[in-house]
């Protein structure tokens, strides 16, 4: 069943609905071929220890900036300017902010000089387009443990 989840971030409220079952899915498979190279960046710039280790909840990972570039800049070379922005697109489709339903075209105006508040909702409407991902044991679970430094 479709569900809408409401939450409010930096201020303002933004409410997200799920895509229906298949579109999240193609949706889904775009992100796993983007994300898989970024996230073995990652995973090797953890300690063997940790990668050693079964992942449960409570489990939390350390990355450094310098960690973060590196993956940053692997995910620039698998991803077009033009295929990035229309990833954030399809994964905002279905995302109001204060009421205001974010588009093409009004997206320059909710995220103009936001950048960092885009991505912030980015991060909400994943984890409500794939809420039993990220709730259950997985790589949505070792996700939601990274701890990833606010500044680089």
């Amino acid at each position: 069943m479709i569900k809408t989840r409401t939450e409010t971030i930096d201020g303002k409220t933004v409410s997200v609905t799920q895509l229906p079952g298949r579109r999240a899915l193609r949706l889904k498979t775009r992100l796993i071929k983007i994300a898989a190279p970024v996230m073995g960046k990652l995973f090797d710039s953890l300690p063997a220890e940790k990668k050693s280790k079964r992942v449960s909840a409570g489990t939390s990972f350390d990355i450094s900036a310098a960690h973060v570039g590196g993956a940053l800049e692997k995910l620039a070379e698998h991803l077009a300017p033009d295929e990035y922005e229309s990833l954030i697109l399809e994964t905002l489709s279905g995302t109001r902010i204060d009421g205001a339903e974010i588009t093409p075209v009004s997206f320059d105006m909710i995220f103009g000089g936001e950048l960092l508040f885009m991505y912030k909702v980015f991060w909400f409407s994943l984890k409500v387009q794939y809420e039993d991902f990220f709730e259950n044991v997985g790589i949505g679970n070792i996700l939601s443990q990274v701890k990833i430094p606010t500044q680089v």
